[in-house]
């Protein structure tokens, strides 16, 4: 057997880049892009789940923290003096031979004069005229215009009506 010869063999001008090392990265580029491909997605797919899992968790020790104020509120009222408390406040319920008070804002209290007549009215049951002459419509005409001629300071009327201040 006769030595090998090697021959340099002229390549075309169209091929003259492509090289050993040209295609070894060529090669290696397509398989970077693969990978590339394979990893982008499960990455991102991961990082949103992560994204989940921290919503959820917060939704959870929101949750914990409502049921734990609901159950303190059910054992607030399984204990009945809380129950007896509670209803003597809010519905102004009273033990036997109690008295109980109701203090009325002064501001809130209408003046107790008659606007027809100008005297004091007595405490009791409110009395209408119903007559030959006066029917229930004629006193019901009757207060509507003695609402309507109330005297309202000029002040008062603009705290009511907030569209008279511009």
């Amino acid at each position: 057997m006769s030595p090998r010869v090697s021959v340099d063999r002229p390549r075309p001008e169209r091929l003259r880049w492509v090289g050993p090392t040209s295609v070894r990265v060529l090669i290696m580029a397509i398989a970077a892009l693969g990978a590339l491909a394979v990893v982008v997605p499960t990455a991102m797919r991961y990082v949103d789940q992560q994204s989940q899992t921290r919503q959820l968790e917060q939704q959870l020790s929101q949750a914990k923290s409502t049921n734990s104020q609901l159950q303190t509120e059910i054992d607030r009222w399984s204990d009945q003096k809380y129950v007896e408390a509670q209803a003597r406040e809010r519905l102004s319920y009273g033990y036997d031979g109690e008295t109980r008070y109701r203090v009325i804002d002064p501001q809130t209290v209408v003046d107790e004069t008659n606007p027809k007549t100008g005297q004091a009215i007595e405490p009791g049951a409110v009395t209408f005229p119903i007559g030959k002459e006066d029917s229930w419509y004629g006193t019901l005409w009757e207060s509507i215009e003695v609402a309507g001629n109330s005297n309202v300071s000029a002040e008062s009327a603009s705290a009511a009506d907030p569209s008279a201040n511009q």
